[in-house]
């Protein structure tokens, strides 16, 4: 049934199909360009994960498998090799059949805890890995460009924090596209796909899952029919429940990978990190250390719930509600990651677009070039070219892997500590400056549960 579609009072003229293909161009010709670097340790998990999907081995067992190896030489409890939901494994099993009948001697290499590998990483890989990454980004541009227009969908195909992320490291923008779709096809009615689409999403990491009480509030404040509720938890759970069962068991073990990490990362929670590392240490303190994750697992449900509260007390716009709580979800959470905040762009630019307000462009630099500056300090840049230069070079990328750290230097640690508060603080601002409640609703007026 068809829908009354938002209109936004700040939308952009619609791009011209010349201009849509060189922007296309333009951000795939870049993406092109930084293919061949990546995450020394990531980009050998990437192509581990394409061999076994390739010879339809499971990366849950060989995950499983390695982390009792790691256990039993008295190191850590987990191998992290592929800890994540099962969605990417059927994303990308054609991908990984596709790469073994172009190469089909390639062979897994699991580096040992602490290591890096220097083995070499064809370009036709690092392209094939990073493609449906791309496609995603672009998913999430025509998605804008829909919900928003012009200028939303420029600002984020372009931006550099996005390219960095889609073209050098990581698949988070697979993610972000089925969340955005979800958003999309529930601002025009179409409950179950919008459900389906939410449960994807999370199927690739967990992040969308925070959306969907966002999404219900919705529904109830808007006096929806219960059947429009129905259809679309509905279908979230039976998605979620239809992928997980085939390998539940292997995701059940590596799922707890994530659930014992400690805290750490882009956040407040980097002070642990300091305090490990600029402090003498006591067994008190390495027992309250190892216990900061187990506080934190409980500190990030309180945190969304208070975000949802929000939600229900004052009413926003989905677009404003969906980004409370993706905000709300990185104060909370025990590591964020570089990467992570790539999921509050397209719903900053939402938001910006929807509303003028009072610095809310320079909050918007600040949440996405934090991360960015983070990852050129803190990874640090130079282990970016770890994989390009082992392709080249691999006795040079040998030598380099001597002196290349992965993890934040001793004398960086206050500095540390100070950006990843500031990040939370920001954060925080941006939930009091960009989520001011509006007038308009945006839940489809005629929406059908299909």
């Amino acid at each position: 049934m068809p829908s009354q579609q938002r209109t936004f009072g700040h939308a952009s003229a619609s791009l011209s199909k010349s201009t849509l293909a060189l922007l296309i161009g333009a951000a795939l010709g870049l993406r092109l360009l930084l293919s061949p670097l990546g995450h020394p340790w990531d980009a050998h998990t990437w192509h581990n994960l394409l061999v076994e999907l390739g010879q339809d081995r499971s990366p849950y067992d060989s995950g499983r498998s390695l982390s009792l190896r790691t256990r039993s030489g008295g190191n850590d409890a987990y191998y992290q090799y592929f800890t994540y939901p099962p969605g990417l494994l059927y994303l990308y099993y054609p991908v990984g059949k596709f790469y073994a009948f172009l190469h089909p001697e390639a062979t897994t290499s699991f580096a040992s805890p602490g290591t890096l590998l220097t083995t070499s990483l064809s370009w036709d890989f690092q392209v094939l890995f990073k493609a449906p990454i791309w496609l995603a980004d672009f998913g999430i541009l025509f998605l804008l460009l829909q919900m928003s227009g012009r200028q939303a969908s420029q600002r984020y195909v372009l931006n550099p924090y996005v390219i960095f992320v889609s073209g050098v490291w990581f698949f988070d923008a697979i993610m972000v596209f089925f969340l955005l779709l979800g958003v999309y096809l529930f601002q025009r009615g179409h409950m179950f796909w919008s459900g389906a689409a939410l449960a994807m999403g999370t199927l690739v990491k967990y992040v969308p899952v925070v959306a969907v009480p966002v999404l219900l509030i919705a529904l109830i404040q808007a006096r929806r029919p219960l059947r429009e509720t129905v259809a679309l938890s509905g279908a979230f759970v039976l998605t979620c429940g239809l992928l997980l069962a085939p390998v539940w068991e292997g995701f059940v073990f590596m799922a707890g990978f994530q659930a014992s990490r400690v805290a750490a990362g882009m956040s407040w929670n980097s002070l642990w990190f300091f305090l490990a590392t600029w402090f003498p240490q006591t067994p008190a303190f390495s027992r309250m250390y190892l216990l900061s994750g187990e506080v934190q697992n409980w500190l990030l449900p309180v945190g969304l719930l208070l975000a949802y509260l929000e939600l229900w007390r004052r009413p926003r716009s989905v677009e404003q509600g969906v980004l409370i709580a993706l905000l709300a979800y990185l104060v909370s959470t025990k590591v964020v990651n570089e990467v992570h905040p790539l999921v509050i762009v397209p719903f900053l630019l939402l938001v910006l677009a929807q509303q003028e307000t009072s610095g809310g462009h320079t909050l918007y630099q600040l949440l996405w070039s934090i991360p960015l500056a983070w990852a050129f300090v803190f990874v640090p840049l130079s282990s970016f070219l770890l994989p390009f230069i082992g392709d080249i070079n691999p006795s040079l990328a040998s030598g380099l892997v001597r002196v290349t750290k992965l993890y934040p230097y001793y004398e960086l640690a206050p500095l540390l500590v100070l950006t990843g508060a500031a990040y939370s603080l920001l954060c925080l601002i941006a939930i009091r400056k960009m989520a001011q409640p509006l007038a308009q609703t945006n839940v489809a007026s005629s929406p059908s549960a299909s």
